[in-house]
């Protein structure tokens, strides 16, 4: 496949693609070995990305989206990256302040540089982090996996290799009667009671035109949010 790359300036000291997508905060990100490229999914839609040097290359697939319209305008799809990376803060000056106030943090941060905090979806981080309960990241990253596998949509197999790709599930998808045992057979232990039941407490709590109660969350102050 030809691909048409679109870039888009970011020093490697506010985001460094190897440290942050292998960092255990996200798990549906792989890396090609030889090309040094990652392919994963945002907002249902299969990336690639690759770092050179101050930059961030992007490639969007346009294969699963064809029912969805034309692709979106390149600027939508970098604000797309740049929300799923937090690049609204400037974590290269946050981090001098933290230096200064912590010794410990600066000794790490020299290591670090370029580390940040993704800004995940709301349904797939709580689900993530069900999974990832007693668990390490290689366990981890299955378990996702096969969620996605089991109650996602499929997108596409990328290029020669067999990797596939799917949506993360719809909380919806999580809440029916026979998820749990259907997840206790696929080997998440005790994991499954918890990923049914708090699917099935979201869904009552979801607003009548359709928004995802955990994404109300984000518009909340801390305090708000966390009441619930």
């Amino acid at each position: 496949m030809n691909k048409s790359w679109l870039k888009f300036p970011c020093k490697a000291t506010q985001l460094r693609l190897d440290l942050v997508l292998a960092s255990g905060q996200s798990f549906r990100w792989k890396q090609n070995e030889l090309t040094k490229v990652w392919t994963g999914v945002i907002s249902d839609k299969v990336w690639d990305l690759k770092q050179d040097g101050d930059c961030i290359s992007y490639f969007v697939h346009e294969t699963q989206i064809k029912s969805k319209g034309p692709l979106l305008p390149e600027e939508n799809y970098r604000a797309v990256l740049e929300d799923y990376f937090n690049l609204s803060f400037d974590v290269e000056k946050l981090s001098q302040l933290w230096c200064k106030a912590d010794t410990h943090f600066e000794y790490v941060s020299r290591t670090f540089r370029g580390m940040r905090t993704l800004r995940l979806d709301p349904v797939e981080n709580t689900f993530s982090f069900i999974c990832s309960s007693n668990n390490n990241i290689p366990r981890i990253t299955s378990l996702v996996s096969s969620l996605c596998r089991m109650y996602g949509k499929k997108l596409e197999t990328v290029d020669d290799n067999d990797w596939e790709y799917y949506t993360f599930p719809r909380v919806s998808a999580l809440a029916g009667n026979k998820v749990e045992q259907e997840l206790r057979d696929a080997g998440f232990g005790y994991r499954a009671k918890f990923i049914n039941q708090s699917a099935k407490a979201i869904v009552k709590k979801n607003r009548a035109e359709g928004q995802c109660w955990l994404s109300t969350l984000r518009d909340l102050p801390y305090s708000e949010a966390r009441a619930g």
